[in-house]
């Protein structure tokens, strides 16, 4: 047989094995079973565009061509009363958004994570795994959520004569530096704050205790009775970082009290805390704020105070992806499947440079290298994040902060509103308030 007609035999071959490849993966996919996953999630600027998430679903859908994912939105006010009466209808979405799982575990409304899937978020996710987790069983994957650090304004700091290197991490080692560069960036005119060194939160929703929550837990407070049984305020760590937020409004002077929300947004703030979330809208709402980030310090402690001196410790409500119990076998594998793929490294770089909170410890170093300096300190904030409880949160975000705006305002001792929310919120646990 000459050249020629070997290099033809030779191509012959090739043409047949391609054809014969593409018809069995044609029928392969074609005899796999169809599988439908609903998708529920909130929308709100807080949370990942839905651009993106579409873009992720198509991206997973043409990877595995017999998935169909079906995208269900609903706006942040009607999202958790939708899922709850879903549930007890039992025509929930397949897998839905959730930031608190304990009451959902209870009502038997979610499916534990199947073994391999529970290995995979016990052995891979850090601290994040606490709140994914209940007694002893996964039952969701963290996504998206909010760590907390402290945004700054670059020009009202450099205005000021304070320098901080882009990626300092801890400028202010202290609470009393903290309070030095909030008076430093302080304005006022007539007696009126014009330029609030540090905005302390005083509204009346959940942003007051995710706020409240680093200085806290740096302070060595911890929400929860050992028994996690009951919420326990009254204790030394809550009147000392509540002490530290009265003392800017009325000593200090750098924090309007009243009712105003988003004033460094409004270019009105040198000094806020918040979640990498609100990047998102600051980009879209408030471009022209040139502005870094850092971490909230902890207290100066003295030795015997029974906390250690230096200690970090930040807000981390992760939200998680839920698997609902009434899906069907099919439905729930994918779906496990899914998120798995979904909190890889895969999509780590495009999750993150959105704002999404990541909590997969290789995804986070896969991402680090590739965004901007503000979004690598949040991702390097991880491995200091407080592994909460999730249990009574909800009730926590709901009845602390009216006492805490009570107080900032005068119309309450810190004790008497301490002690207040206490009480409503043991009651609410003792009641069964809240349950689905």
């Amino acid at each position: 047989m000459n050249c020629k007609h070997k290099k033809s035999l030779v191509m012959l071959i090739t043409v047949v094995l391609i054809v014969t490849v593409t018809f069995f993966s044609a029928v392969s996919i074609y005899a796999q079973e169809k599988v439908s996953i609903r998708l529920g999630r909130p929308t709100h600027f807080t949370m990942v565009p839905d651009a993106l998430v579409l873009e992720i679903f198509k991206e997973y859908q043409i990877q595995h061509p017999y998935v169909t994912i079906k995208y269900e939105p609903t706006p942040f006010r009607e999202y958790f009363q939708k899922i709850g009466l879903s549930l007890s209808a039992g025509n929930a979405p397949d897998i839905f958004l959730q930031n608190e799982i304990w009451r959902y575990v209870e009502n038997e409304y979610l499916a534990p994570a199947p073994e391999k899937y529970d290995s995979d978020i016990k052995n891979n996710f850090g601290v994040a795994v606490v709140p994914v987790t209940w007694k002893g069983k996964a039952y969701g994957y963290p996504l998206e959520g909010g760590l907390r650090l402290t945004l700054y304004n670059i020009d009202m700091f450099e205005e000021a004569g304070i320098h901080i290197k882009p990626g300092e991490h801890l400028p202010a080692k202290d609470w009393q530096e903290y309070r030095d560069f909030a008076l430093k960036t302080t304005k006022r005119s007539g007696g009126r704050i014009i330029q609030e060194g540090f905005k302390v939160p005083s509204e009346t929703t959940g942003n007051v205790v995710c706020s409240l929550a680093s200085f806290f837990w740096g302070a060595g407070g911890e929400f929860y009775s050992p028994e996690q049984d009951r919420i326990c305020l009254d204790q030394p760590a809550t009147y000392k970082a509540l002490q530290l937020w009265d003392d800017m409004v009325k000593k200090d002077k750098i924090s309007d009290a009243r009712y105003e929300l988003d004033t460094f947004a409004k270019n009105r703030c040198a000094m806020f805390i918040a979640g990498q979330y609100y990047l998102g809208h600051l980009k879209q709402d408030a471009p022209f704020i040139n502005y870094g980030v850092f971490f909230t310090p902890p207290p100066k402690v003295e030795a015997g105070e029974g906390i250690k001196a230096g200690e970090l410790a930040y807000d981390n409500q992760p939200w998680m992806y839920v698997v609902s119990a009434d899906s069907s076998p099919s439905a729930k594998e994918e779906s496990w499947k899914f998120l798995q793929w979904l909190t890889g490294d895969e999509n780590a770089v495009q999750l993150a440079k959105a704002g999404a909170s990541l909590y997969r410890v290789s995804a986070i170093e896969v991402a680090k290298p590739k965004v901007n300096v503000v979004l690598r300190t949040y991702l390097e904030a991880q491995k200091y994040v407080h592994p909460r409880t999730p249990k009574y949160w909800r009730f926590l975000v709901t009845r602390f902060p009216p006492e805490i705006q009570n107080f900032l305002l005068g119309k309450k001792s810190i004790f008497d509103a301490v002690l207040t929310a206490q009480q409503q919120i043991n009651e609410d646990i003792k009641t069964g308030r809240g349950r689905l």
